[in-house]
């Protein structure tokens, strides 16, 4: 709670930054001059709570000693009202509270059988039906009478792997599967057709790893794949069409289809491209000029018409400026330092809800946030070093009191490794020094007993390598010599 002396009036801080507290039971609280909360607990460290510019909302496969997730892989995310959401993770279904931090666990194993634990997608339709993607054909679950069916394409279960779900109409679903195709599947008599290549004259369509599909505002489809680029679908034909081909976008993961000039893709190792198809112009962002990893999982635009870059290393601000010279570049990096639960995020989990909360999928659980009320802190509080425990044993403090500001400045770290490198170099030359003058010891003296040797007996004056018949004499004088 804040209180607020001047209307004698308490204030509780948003539940959504308190769930990030590391355990509840506070022993000490202390705001800083950049307005950030320093959080002292009872066994469980220090938080530290940026309440002014907003935080992440986290949700983590155990909080508070207790299960939460079924989980901590979480590749599917579907907002639900009162606070609600639909999870798919790598050991079932979760229907997570996230007043309480509670959820209600689907799995193959329980009374609802699903007929595979691993789901990657969710959709859900007027009539209150959900439809789930897993590692084993299409599910249904009919929230009305709790009852599941499942639906497959294929006999053979490697093949029913179904990565994406979009809805083309009440009666019409379209079903991304993982190497096996695009399929147009019809609730009305369960049946699916297989949605093929233009001039497909090499039979792709069947080999097709779907990785996305997006409907932009016009109602154009789009589906990114995994070996074959950035292709649209024709729905008067059942067809797809490649738009882009280009190498560098062939392993695509995701797309943002924002209109028909702007395209968004994520790509496996590439980054992330903006395709402007009237221009025939691709720009790219990657590691080159900022992003801090080349695997781009996400894309999201909030209303402030900033995007939101999930990666293998973190989740990325991003600024577009149109122009003459269109600016792409990363405003601001997040990772597990600014409250996420983990810098590597999820393929395919990523979502934005009508009220403009963002929602992404980790490695270890999700996180959420508002970003309208996501603003950036340009004072982080500064780290100083007050003392260094050894077993529990204080050791003196190595920085005067005044000088325990960490500099991390360009100059200051030029200076630091520099002094490094000049007394790594003098170090070396003295251990250099010292061993030709143990050389030259050892070959003096086997100088003076080389007469005692016998005739096969050889030493190498440049070296301090002595070789000697095992039969001398000379040997035990040799080595009390080079003691």
């Amino acid at each position: 709670f804040i209180y607020d002396p001047n209307n004698q009036s308490f204030k509780r801080i948003p539940s959504s930054i308190g769930s990030n507290l590391s355990i509840k039971n506070i022993t000490k609280l202390y705001e800083d001059g950049a307005r950030i909360l320093w959080v002292g607990t009872f066994d469980a460290g220090i938080n530290y709570l940026d309440i002014q510019h907003g935080s992440f909302c986290n949700i983590l496969p155990e909080m508070r000693g207790k299960k939460v997730l079924s989980n901590r892989l979480v590749y599917a995310l579907l907002p639900e009202e009162n606070d609600r959401i639909w999870l798919g993770t790598d050991e079932g279904l979760d229907l997570v509270d996230l007043k309480n931090n509670r959820a209600i666990h689907f799995t193959s194993e329980k009374e609802i059988r699903l007929s595979n634990n691993r789901i990657r997608a969710l959709l859900k339709d007027d009539k209150n039906h959900l439809w789930i993607g897993t590692y084993d054909g299409l599910n249904v679950l009919n929230l009305n009478n709790q009852t599941v069916k499942v639906f497959k394409p294929y006999p053979n279960l490697e093949k029913n792997v179904v990565i994406d779900i979009l809805a083309l109409n009440d009666n019409q679903l379209l079903i991304g599967l993982k190497s096996s195709g695009l399929f147009l599947f019809d609730k009305r008599n369960n049946k699916f057709d297989m949605v093929t290549l233009k001039d497909d004259s090499s039979n792709q369509s069947s080999r097709l790893f779907i990785t996305d599909i997006k409907r932009d505002k016009w109602g154009k489809i789009y589906v990114a794949t995994y070996g074959h680029g950035l292709l649209q679908y024709l729905s008067g034909k059942n067809q797809l069409r490649p738009i882009l081909t280009h190498n560098k976008c062939r392993y695509a993961y995701c797309v943002l289809p924002e209109d028909s000039n702007k395209i968004w893709l994520g790509t496996y190792g590439e980054g992330l491209f903006l395709f402007q198809p009237q221009k025939d112009a691709l720009i790219n962002l990657s590691m080159k000029n900022g992003l801090p990893n080349n695997v781009v999982y996400g894309i999201l635009k909030d209303k402030q018409n900033n995007y939101w870059v999930s990666t293998n290393k973190g989740l990325c601000l991003v600024n577009y400026e149109e122009g003459k010279e269109p600016n792409l570049k990363v405003r601001r990096i997040f990772d597990y330092s600014d409250g996420l639960p983990d810098n590597e995020f999820n393929f395919g989990a990523y979502c934005e809800t009508k009220n403009g909360w963002l929602y992404w999928g980790t490695v270890n659980g999700f996180t959420y946030f508002n970003p309208q009320n996501f603003k950036i802190n340009k004072e982080p509080p500064k780290v100083f070093i007050t003392g260094i425990k050894v077993n529990h044993q204080p050791l003196a403090q190595i920085f005067p009191s005044k000088n325990r500001i960490i500099d991390t400045s360009p100059k200051k770290l030029v200076k630091v490794i520099g002094i490094i490198l000049i007394v790594c170099l003098l170090l070396g030359f003295g251990y250099y020094f010292f061993q030709q003058r143990q050389k030259r010891q050892i070959i003096e003296g086997c100088f003076e007993i080389v007469p005692t040797l016998s005739d096969d007996a050889g030493i190498d004056p440049e070296t301090s390598f002595i070789f000697l018949s095992s039969e001398d004499i000379a040997i035990k004088k040799l080595k009390k010599m080079i003691r």
